[in-house]
């Protein structure tokens, strides 16, 4: 009976340290927006990350930057790009429309820059 009652417990403590580690990490990372924005610097997406809806969005994108910026966002289930803005020009903002598919990743990412670690994602929820 001992025995047991200490499988009991250390399953129990076992349970608790992988929900701990590997459970929602913030409220901020549950949260599920019906629009992204990303602000757009030299050689940086912020945020780098955003939990979407699935279905139709609105994603807006701010240069806040000194260059030219060029975005796409592409579908690695797909392959292919499945929104593109061809000149976002220093202190403009341009909003696109996009369908996104639940339980996707989409790559946010600027072509030219993106060798030097301008790139983000899109998680639909």
């Amino acid at each position: 009976m001992e025995r047991v009652i200490a499988i009991i417990v250390i399953g129990a403590a076992l349970a608790l340290v992988g929900w701990t580690l590997f459970g929602p990490k913030s409220p901020s990372d549950s949260t599920i927006l019906k629009e992204g924005q990303f602000t757009l610097t030299e050689y940086k997406i912020t945020p780098d990350r955003v939990n979407l809806q699935s279905g139709r969005v609105k994603v807006v994108f701010n240069n806040q930057g000194r260059i030219l910026h060029q975005i796409e966002i592409y579908d690695p289930v797909e392959r292919t790009v499945i929104a593109k803005i061809d000149v976002l020009r220093p202190s403009g903002s341009i909003t696109i429309w996009v369908d996104l598919v639940r339980g996707r990743r989409y790559e946010v990412y600027d072509p030219i820059w993106r060798s030097k670690g301008m790139e983000g994602l899109i998680l639909a929820r």
